[in-house]
C-alpha cells in the first residue's frame, strides 16, 4: 500500500471528473479552502493493488478534517465502496491524528455500512430538477411564482457578476454580514481566487435594480448538482423579493445544462427556508461523522 500527497492537480481532477466527484473534491476547491484562517490542504491518494482512494483532507489549528465547506469523503477507484474502519486507520496513521469531521454528499456512498456510535445525520433541502423548466414552474408552490413575478415588475435584472463588479459585490457582502451580526466574514481575496480559479465550477449572479446591485447569490456546479451557498440582500433585495428570482433563473440554468439535483442547504431560520420549500425542495439527510474532541 502507497499513500502519498498527490501534487498532480491534473491527474487528481481528470480522477474526480470520470468517477463523478463533486465540486467539492476538486483540487482547486481545495486551494481555495486554504485562504480561510490555519488551512492546510491535503490531496491523499492510497493505492493498493487493485485499488485506488482519493481523498481530500485539511489541517485547520491542529484539527484534521474530511470536509470544509462543503461535501468531503473518499473517491474510490477499483471497487465500489471500502470499510470505514480501514480508512480511517489509514488516515488516522498518516496524519498522526483522529479525522474530526466529515459531511459526505447525498450522492455520494462510499462506505460499506454506517454505525450509530460513529455517525450521525445533517439535514439539507434537496430539489430534485426535471428535463424542463416548466415542469419545476409548474410544480412549485405559487408563491414562488408570484415572488418571481413580483421582482420582474419592479424591473430587477439578474445577470453574472463579473470581475470588475466584486468590490460592488463584496460591500454589500459586508452590509449584509453586518445586518444579520454574522461572526466571520470571508476576504476579498477569497471570492477573487474563487470567480478567477473556478468560474467553470460557478454560477455567480447579481440582481441589479437601475444598474445598482441589490441582491447576489453564489450557486456551485458540479457534473449533478447545483449547491446553493451565499445569498446576500440589501433592503431594496428584500422587498423586490430578488432572491427569488436569483433562484428561479440558476434552476433554467441548471435544467438547461441537465444537472439532476439543487441541494440548497440547511436552514435555521423558517423565513429563509421558505423559498427553498416553496420552489418544492424537501429535506434529505446525508452522513455526517461525530465529531471528536
Amino acid at each position: 500500500m502507497e499513500i502519498e500527497i498527490c501534487t498532480d492537480a491534473q491527474y487528481w481532477d481528470a480522477c474526480m471528473e470520470e468517477y463523478n466527484g463533486s465540486v467539492f473534491h476538486s483540487y482547486e476547491w481545495g486551494k481555495l479552502m486554504e485562504l480561510l484562517p490555519g488551512v492546510q490542504f491535503f490531496p491523499v491518494l492510497i493505492e493498493t493493488r487493485d485499488t485506488v482512494v482519493l481523498t481530500p483532507m485539511y489541517v485547520q489549528d491542529g484539527r484534521l478534517l474530511g470536509s470544509l465547506i462543503g461535501y468531503g469523503g473518499p473517491i474510490i477507484i477499483g471497487q465500489d465502496k471500502i470499510d470505514f474502519s480501514v480508512y480511517e486507520s489509514i488516515i488516522n496513521k498518516k496524519f498522526e491524528n483522529k479525522i474530526q469531521k466529515l459531511l459526505l454528499p447525498i450522492t455520494i456512498n462510499p462506505f460499506q455500512s454506517y454505525s450509530k456510535e460513529k455517525w450521525d445525520y445533517k439535514e439539507t433541502y434537496m430539489l430534485d430538477l426535471p428535463n424542463k423548466f416548466e415542469d419545476l414552474w409548474t410544480s412549485c408552490s405559487g408563491k414562488a411564482r408570484t415572488s418571481v413575478r413580483y421582482a420582474r415588475k419592479q424591473n430587477v435584472e439578474v445577470r453574472p457578476i463579473t470581475v470588475a463588479e466584486l468590490d460592488e459585490f463584496y460591500q454589500l457582502y459586508q452590509e449584509h454580514n453586518t445586518s444579520i451580526g454574522a461572526s466571520y466574514s470571508f476576504s476579498r481575496e477569497f471570492f477573487y481566487h474563487l470567480v478567477l480559479n473556478l468560474q467553470e465550477k460557478i454560477l455567480f449572479l447579481g440582481a441589479f435594480l437601475e444598474e445598482e446591485l441589490i441582491s447576489s447569490s453564489i450557486f456551485i456546479m458540479d457534473k449533478k448538482v447545483l449547491y446553493y451557498w451565499i445569498n446576500i440582500n440589501n433592503t431594496e433585495g428584500k422587498n423586490s423579493q430578488s432572491s427569488y428570482l436569483l433562484l428561479n433563473d440558476a434552476f433554467e440554468l441548471a435544467i438547461h445544462n441537465k444537472l439532476k439535483y439543487a441541494d440548497l442547504g440547511y436552514s435555521h431560520n423558517k423565513g429563509i427556508a421558505r423559498p427553498k420549500i416553496y420552489w418544492g425542495a424537501a429535506l434529505k439527510k446525508c452522513f455526517c461523522l461525530k465529531e471528536r474532541i
